[in-house]
């Protein structure tokens, strides 16, 4: 069965802001960052329910 990972606009603003900030910090690591979170949706896509329940049934990944 597939599932289909959603990433809200809230977040998709949130990791732009994290990329610009680690961008100010060291030129390049805003880069290391998206590839992180990259391989953490990768996690998600192919171990979905390896993740504990938070809230309202939501699985969290902290990255």
């Amino acid at each position: 069965m597939n599932y289909e990972l959603i990433i809200k606009p809230e977040a998709e603003k949130e990791m732009s802001n994290t990329f610009e900030w680690y961008e100010r910090k060291r030129k390049g690591l805003g880069y290391d960052f998206f590839l992180q979170v990259d391989a953490g949706f990768s996690f998600i896509t192919r171990n979905p329910f390896s993740l504990r329940k938070r809230y309202k049934g939501t699985r969290q990944h902290i990255i």
